[in-house]
């Protein structure tokens, strides 16, 4: 579950950059993710909506 929440705090300069704000180490910008799910994880397909919405 770390990786999959990291990987979703990773997109979300990508979903900042399509309305037209830009995000990188040195912008003072902060993203947190986590999670209140059962230890394992989400199933794969589940992750790649999330990741998709998050750049939406």
């Amino acid at each position: 579950m770390p990786g999959q929440c990291t990987a979703l705090a990773r997109r979300v300069p990508l979903g900042l950059a399509r309305t037209g704000t830009s995000g990188s180490h040195f912008s003072g910008d902060l993203f947190l993710a986590f999670s209140t799910a059962n230890p394992g994880g989400l199933p794969h397909a589940r992750v790649a909506e999330l990741l998709r919405a998050v750049t939406e």
